[in-house]
């Protein structure tokens, strides 16, 4: 099963279980790298991947770092998740 890379106005499928295309990966800082792959390893499930504030926060700051770079408006659904993620915290 193939989904679209998560990049802002990306179109490339990549494999379910994959977050972003090869070529916006490359482009994420490798801290915020090594976020994104704790969280995954963390989460037992895709559920628990998407309660994980801090796997959820790593992919907001990929998305965002990239659409600076590329200059894209930033839409980014994770910043909304990691809003409703805090809200149920509180």
């Amino acid at each position: 099963m193939k989904r679209l890379c998560d990049a802002i106005a990306c179109e490339v499928e990549v494999p379910t279980g994959r977050f972003m295309c090869p070529r916006h990966w490359r482009l994420v800082p490798n801290p915020i790298q090594r976020q994104v792959y704790a969280g995954y390893r963390r989460a037992g499930n895709a559920r628990q991947l998407l309660q994980d504030h801090r796997y959820v926060g790593a992919c907001a700051a990929a998305i965002e770092h990239i659409a600076g770079l590329e200059q894209q408006p930033i839409d980014n659904p994770y910043r909304r998740l990691q809003q409703v993620l805090a809200a149920q915290r509180a």
